[in-house]
């Protein structure tokens, strides 16, 4: 699970390229995040975890969306490097958080069931990346 948020992170920082555009996009990306976190955090059982799948797909969806408009842009060396250095750190405290709140939750009866889907595609039980 671990490598998998890895994974994630190091292709935001990837994706991190031109400038405005790029630095806008990840710092939406961050902030989609969170925002999963944030509504993970209220699943206390299966009925909390179902109530929280509307909100979990569309976040889902929003930065799938921003993902598609990253993936098209073409990145230069040095703008990557900045932007890599500026929110590495936001990005990997980001992805700690959401991995520890989706481990507590595969812990909770009947959860990951409810959920389905999981933040950014992941089947609740790790299947695939993006959808």
């Amino acid at each position: 699970m671990k490598l998998t948020y890895l994974s994630l992170v190091v292709l935001m920082l990837t994706l991190a390229g031109c400038k405005n555009d790029s630095e806008s996009a990840m710092s939406s990306m961050i902030d989609k995040v969170k925002d999963m976190t944030s509504v993970m955090k209220d699943v206390k059982d299966k009925d909390s975890a179902a109530a929280a799948k509307p909100k979990i797909e569309s976040l889902n969806k929003e930065m799938n969306e921003v993902m598609t408009k990253l993936s098209a842009k073409k990145f230069n060396d040095e703008e990557m490097t900045k932007a890599s250095e500026k929110y590495r750190a936001q990005g990997e405290e980001a992805f700690k958080a959401l991995g520890s709140e989706m481990e507590r939750i595969s812990k909770i009866p009947g959860a990951l069931e409810a959920l389905g889907t999981g933040p950014m595609g992941f089947g609740m039980g790790m299947g695939g990346l993006f959808k």
